[in-house]
């Protein structure tokens, strides 16, 4: 069975970030974490996937009016 990529969006420490880390892991979930987004830029989530070698991104909501202004932000990165 292939891998699936997602994203994943957090706002904190990542636990629910690490538990689906560990399950990919072993082998129980086969996906792929291409990137992992957060609207706060000192979440230790970011972190942690940056120490698993996934790419992180911080996008401050309270700096966007508008969803296109988040879409661009998305694209720059």
């Amino acid at each position: 069975m292939s891998s699936r990529k997602i994203g994943v969006l957090v706002s904190g420490r990542g636990s629910n970030l690490q538990s689906v880390l560990d399950r990919i892991a072993d082998g129980y979930l086969p996906l792929e974490i291409a990137v992992v987004i957060s609207d706060k830029a000192d979440a230790y989530a970011l972190e942690r996937a940056e120490k698993a070698g996934i790419a992180a991104v911080a996008i401050p909501r309270k700096e966007c009016v508008s969803k296109e202004e988040v879409g661009n932000l998305r694209e720059e990165t």
